[in-house]
């Protein structure tokens, strides 16, 4: 029985089905489908890491795949180069001796162009002022009539080299009625960067030249200042109705230091943005803020992220502007909004104004050292099940994935902190994470008291996932929780660079019955013993059941590893040769004295599968 084309093409092209198992089977099927030829030949890379053995960096390799692929080409009664549209050439043209004009038909681009007449994008690694010859010398031949989209040069190469403006100028000339993707420079009040000479200035297509490209779908835009986002209006009138993309990228006036960039994508044919990524190396002003809600009311997509250190000036934003901005971002369907710095008074308020609009399913508290007085930073990540539900002020509003962060900059956080997570308590907060993503020299150890654990442990019915990084738990043992409320079943519990003492951990053992997996890291382990000539690594949680036990240790040396349960005893070794190999407890003993590995005394319930860096070992 013969499949449907729709149903064949859909197979063909799925992520089960590699170009190298299609490659493999035109080698072995007496036939072969039209629609499976056409998947595999519609585009050509040959710096394909997956498809060939050769490292696809080594340009003479290129080369002779650029050979296979002619000759296989050429071969009588052979019509797929008509399906050919993409071709990336890989690291081909790096290979010093290669020679553009050649006519050796088995190394020749020109031969490529003329064999496949349908080429619509070609991308290569190396751009060179030689290759955007060879486009534009090939196109007025007459091939390449059909080439829309050309790869732009890197903004590096394009500040000290004339050659490869003059070439890639040159080309966007030639092709200025079919290309679709433009890489243009903006000096904007700054004029142009004093790595480009005034000789160049004549060759550098700027966004006063856009009109000449009547069919541009993507625009790349290289500026030298920071870039305003009540500006981007210009771009947008400056190009015709086919605009889809912009990138700015934005670099400081000499060209070398990186100062952020803006992505916008375009809905035609009324000119409505509907999607903004901007990533700036400062805090969001709030004037941009403003900007914002005033000028892109149609957005979808919406992220901004900050790339770069805090400096001592934040641009703190007040806090009517931050409610108004909050409820902008509620009516957005995805969001991934980073680092509003606000005053650190009335944030309890904001985050009970959160918890009631927006449903909130990940939430994340840490802590940085105060470098220029006491502030907050928060970042709001979600993706909205209805927009329509945005509507409804009165609602709150569902969610799909939605994550909240709050960042103190300030010493004493723990009273904060319990406010924020007594905010989120009646609501559906799936997982919850103390502690920072990346620890940095500024990051806070958390000191979290028993009164915020007994806020977690009693009232977040639907956590799923609890998350405690860099954080320090009471030293006084006694304060742990000796009549424990209902047991929680988790997925992940997770201790990472946490001081936590193996009495306490005894006790809040008793408050987690079952837990999929527990992780434990330690990247400081070794410190245990250069302080201690025979400490252990005691984790000890005897009311609980687990599925995986995850030591997140360094591999440095072996570890002695002993697991108690209810039921038995067993001692582990781990090494680099072996993983993890099970001893008998006279050998358990004996390496125990030699006092030559990292010890893990491990007590619990029950547990399955104990996991290390050196492999699994199932229990």
């Amino acid at each position: 029985m013969k499949l449907p084309k729709e149903l064949l093409e859909k197979v063909f092209i799925s992520g089960a089905v590699t170009k190298k198992d299609l490659l493999q089977l035109l080698l072995t099927c007496k036939s072969w489908s039209a629609i499976a030829e056409k998947v595999l030949y519609k585009a050509i890379d040959l710096g394909d890491e997956e498809l060939y053995s050769v490292d696809p960096s080594v340009p003479l390799a290129a080369a002779n795949r650029a050979k296979l692929l002619i000759r296989t080409l050429t071969l009588p009664n052979n019509y797929s180069r008509f399906w050919i549209q993409t071709i990336n050439l890989g690291w081909m043209l790096s290979f010093y001796d290669f020679d553009y004009s050649s006519q050796d038909p088995h190394i020749s681009i020109a031969l490529l162009a003329h064999l496949c007449p349908n080429i619509c994008n070609i991308t290569t690694e190396s751009m060179t002022p030689d290759f955007y010859k060879f486009l534009t010398q090939s196109h007025r031949d007459g091939y390449l009539q059909h080439l829309q989209y050309i790869c732009c040069p890197g903004y590096d190469l394009l500040l000290y080299n004339k050659h490869l403006w003059d070439s890639y100028n040159a080309m966007l000339q030639e092709f200025k009625n079919c290309i679709r993707n433009v890489l243009v420079i903006d000096p904007s009040d700054n004029g142009f960067p004093t790595t480009i000479s005034h000789p160049m200035e004549r060759l550098i297509t700027t966004p006063d030249d856009l009109r000449m490209f009547p069919n541009i779908e993507s625009l790349r835009v290289l500026e030298y200042s920071r870039m305003k986002l009540h500006q981007l209006d210009k771009y947008i009138q400056q190009s015709l109705s086919q605009l889809k993309l912009i990138e700015i990228q934005m670099n400081d006036t000499f060209g070398i230091q990186d100062q952020g960039s803006v992505v916008i994508s375009v809905v035609q044919p009324q000119h409505r943005i509907n999607q903004l990524d901007i990533m700036f190396n400062e805090p969001i002003s709030q004037d941009d803020i403003v900007c914002m809600m005033q000028n892109y009311s149609s957005l979808e997509d919406l992220c901004f992220a900050v790339n770069g250190p805090m400096y001592d000036s934040p641009n703190l934003i007040d806090k009517t502007t931050i409610y108004q901005f909050l409820e902008y971002l509620f009516k957005i369907p995805v969001v991934d909004f980073g680092e509003i710095h606000l005053d650190i008074d009335g944030i309890s308020e904001l985050v009970q104004f959160i918890a009631r609009s927006i449903q909130v399913k990940t939430v994340r508290l840490s802590a940085l050292d105060p470098f220029n007085g006491d502030q907050a930073l928060i970042s709001l990540q979600h993706k909205l099940m209805c927009r329509k539900a945005a509507s409804d002020r009165n609602e709150q509003i569902k969610t799909t994935a939605c994550k909240f962060e709050v960042v103190l900059i300030l010493d004493e956080t723990s009273m904060l902190f319990s406010r924020i997570l007594s905010a989120f308590k009646s609501e559906g907060v799936e997982k919850l994470i103390l502690g920072p993503q990346y620890i940095q020299d500024n990051s806070l150890p958390l000191q979290i008291t028993q009164d915020l654990i007994d806020i977690i442990l009693d009232n977040y019915q639907l956590l799923n996932s609890l998350i405690f990084t860099l954080v320090e738990f009471p030293e006084n043992d006694s304060s742990a929780p000796t009549a424990p409320g209902e047991k929680k079943h988790l997925d992940l519990l997770s201790f990472q660079e946490c001081v936590i003492t193996p009495t306490y951990l005894s006790e809040l053992s008793r408050r987690f019955e079952y837990v999929n997996e527990l992780r434990y890291l330690d990247s400081e382990v070794n410190q245990y013993y250069l302080n201690s000539e025979n400490a252990k690594i005691s984790i000890h949680m005897p009311y609980t059941t687990f599925n995986i036990i995850d030591f997140k240790f360094p591999a440095i040396r072996p570890y002695l590893i002993k697991i108690t349960t209810a039921t038995t005893s067993i001692g582990i070794k781990t090494s680099r040769e072996q993983g993890l190999a099970r001893l008998s407890m006279e050998d358990f003993i004996q390496f125990e004295n030699a006092n030559d590995t990292y010890q893990v005394d491990m007590i619990c319930n029950a547990v399955s599968t104990v996991s290390t860096i050196y492999g699994s070992f199932e229990v």
